[in-house]
């Protein structure tokens, strides 16, 4: 696909870039009550999420994600996790439900190589990380819940 299709079919009504530049201008407390003012209540992250380090800031919209366990690696799978790449929004911030899986890292350094290929800016995953020290290096936005060094792919 394309460049200049994906930004058409993906196209927002709104500047992504400039609304997620004053969202960082904010902190977190701010927004918080932003959003409860306008009826918005409840719009925090779930507590034991964190960044990777405390200075860490992202915004932008969310691409959604549900991942299930899955125990082999088969070419479905892969070809499921191109579509994921292919529908993202330039600017979105990935957001991983890992449905509690604690069998492997559900994100690392190939997968924020491919999400910042695909235009996105940060991911917020519940569950794990792996490659943290690649991901600071990277300087790609990323919250998590713990490390676990073992790879997704055929796992989940």
């Amino acid at each position: 696909m394309s460049t200049d299709v994906k930004s058409a079919s993906m196209q927002l009504p709104y500047d992504v870039a400039a609304v997620a530049a004053r969202f960082k201008k904010m902190y977190a407390g701010l927004v918080y009550d932003a959003c409860e003012h306008f009826g918005l209540t409840g719009r925090a992250m779930s507590s034991g999420i964190y960044p990777l380090v405390p200075s860490m800031q992202v915004a932008g919209p969310a691409f959604t994600v549900r991942m299930i366990s899955t125990p082999s690696r088969d070419e479905t799978t892969h070809n499921i996790r191109l579509g994921m790449l292919r529908d993202m929004t330039p600017g979105c911030i990935q957001v991983r439900d890992t449905q509690n899986n604690q069998n492997c890292g559900q994100f690392g350094e190939i997968s924020a190589t491919a999400a910042r290929a695909a235009g996105c800016v940060g991911a917020v995953i519940d569950g794990s990380t792996r490659d943290s020290m690649k991901l600071l290096e990277m300087e790609f936005p990323t919250f998590c819940r713990f490390r676990n060094p073992a790879e997704a792919f055929g796992r989940t």
